[in-house]
């Protein structure tokens, strides 16, 4: 979805361009959009030829970086090193710092960390030069997006306020980028809802305010999956219908629709509405051929799981479960660093549990909640609390009743911890907010 303006400058459109690309979540790229741009850029290569000027260095950066939004690194790399020796002989500092930046990515994901670190001091240190703040915080933000996964919680938790730090020195458009991003990586990887969710209101009022639609629904979107961990279905059926039914979302990308129909189908499912459930799993599946290419895979992975809760719910087609479960898990395993559902491998083993319950085979349902309760470690109280309403469920269907309390117990102890933090009201006056304002 393009938010750029006409012009026949190609400076001005490149840089139309980078601020898109750059500035613009992956989810919410359009597939036929993608192509296009990167048709125009290869017609503005051709055009300048062996040119070593401005033009050209714009040009090979914006490449590089859609490219890199294509998930094919080594070619971005190259077209990132085109930018950088240009940018270097003509004296253009900041592209320098730009695509030494990206290159800290490039060698950070090689695992040449000596090589990534030196990109990464020498981007940072032009940018504090030229006082260029939003830069900065991008900068630290785009290697987050890979650091984050570390062991080292506190080295990841100093990038992120050092992003913070600068974002707060900047008074630039792109900065909802990097709100929502700190937002989600407290969400996803610390759990930190009440931390994270400030970050949130900020990146949907940036957006709201100038006029960014994709990634204001995707804000909205990472806030609802919010209720749908707090297990306040409801409201974030409402918040989902909302917005798929709303003239102001109407273009958002299929990529993104993908990812909020994945959320509001397994809302339908906790709430037993088996029917809607069915009606928006077919809607997911009819976007599907029209995501991203590198993502398609994934979107197909869990339309086949909501298949299968499907079935499960239903208790009908039965026997086809394991085998579309076997099918998601291997999908989810070629994809797991970079999963949009970050939680997936947690959810896949519910399902398996779920499955085993529709069979009445309780004790084999205990197994398979026991490992998805190994797997809430990492996610945090909530999932932990969701692993162990199961585990009571299943211990009291088997007739082991005191580990059926004692999980009944563990679960009520969490709720009432959520509860105490008001975390539901919370949600609520913040979505008042947000659609009082539209």
């Amino acid at each position: 979805m393009w938010c750029g303006h006409d012009t026949n400058d190609k400076r001005e459109r490149l840089q139309d361009l980078i601020d898109y690309f750059e500035g613009t979540c992956e989810y919410c790229i359009a597939n036929m959009g993608m192509e296009s741009y990167v048709d125009e850029i290869v017609r503005m290569i051709d055009e300048n030829g062996d040119a070593q000027d401005d033009i050209s260095m714009m040009t090979y950066y914006t490449y590089g970086v859609m490219l890199y939004k294509q998930e094919k690194l080594e070619e971005a790399a190259c077209a990132w090193r085109r930018a950088e020796q240009t940018a270097q002989k003509i004296g253009n500092r900041e592209f320098l710092a730009k695509n030494k930046s990206y290159l800290a990515i490039y060698y950070y994901v090689k695992g040449d960390f000596e090589a990534s670190d030196r990109y990464f001091k020498e981007a940072e240190d032009i940018f504090k030069e030229l006082e260029l703040y939003t830069e900065l915080a991008l900068h630290y933000i785009n290697i987050l997006w890979y650091k984050r996964y570390e062991e080292d919680e506190k080295a990841v938790l100093e990038y992120m306020d050092r992003a913070f730090d600068y974002v707060q020195m900047s008074a630039s458009r792109r900065d909802a980028r990097i709100y929502l991003h700190l937002g989600y990586i407290y969400k996803t990887i610390f759990g930190d809802f009440v931390r994270g969710i400030k970050y949130f209101c900020t990146a949907g009022e940036m957006c709201h305010g100038n006029e960014n639609v994709e990634m204001e629904t995707m804000t909205i979107h990472v806030m609802a999956d919010g209720y749908m961990q707090l297990e306040h279905f409801e409201e974030a059926i409402a918040i989902y219908t909302y917005i798929l039914q709303h003239e102001r979302y109407r273009s958002v990308t299929p990529n993104l629709q993908c990812m909020m129909l994945s959320n509001l189908i397994y809302c339908y499912f906790r709430t037993g509405m088996l029917e809607e459930a069915d009606q928006m799993i077919q809607r997911m599946r009819i976007l599907v051929p029209d995501t991203l290419v590198n993502m398609r895979g994934q979107f197909f992975c869990v339309s086949t799981w909501l298949q299968a809760k499907l079935a499960i719910a239903g208790k009908d087609y039965l026997d086809m479960v394991p085998e579309e479960l076997q099918e998601c898990k291997d999908i989810y395993d070629e994809n797991k660093e970079n999963f949009y559902i970050s939680d997936f491998d947690f959810k896949l083993s519910e399902t398996s549990g779920d499955y085993y319950m529709a069979l009445n085979d309780a004790k084999k349902a205990v197994g398979a909640y026991l490992y998805q309760e190994a797997l809430a470690e990492k996610y945090g109280k909530l999932a932990e609390n969701r692993a162990w309403q199961n585990l009571a469920e299943a211990y009291r269907a088997a007739g082991v009743k005191e580990k059926a309390e004692m999980y009944r117990s563990r679960a009520q102890a969490v709720d009432s911890q959520l509860e105490n933090a008001n975390l539901v009201e919370y949600y609520n006056r913040i979505f008042r907010k947000i659609f009082q304002e539209q």
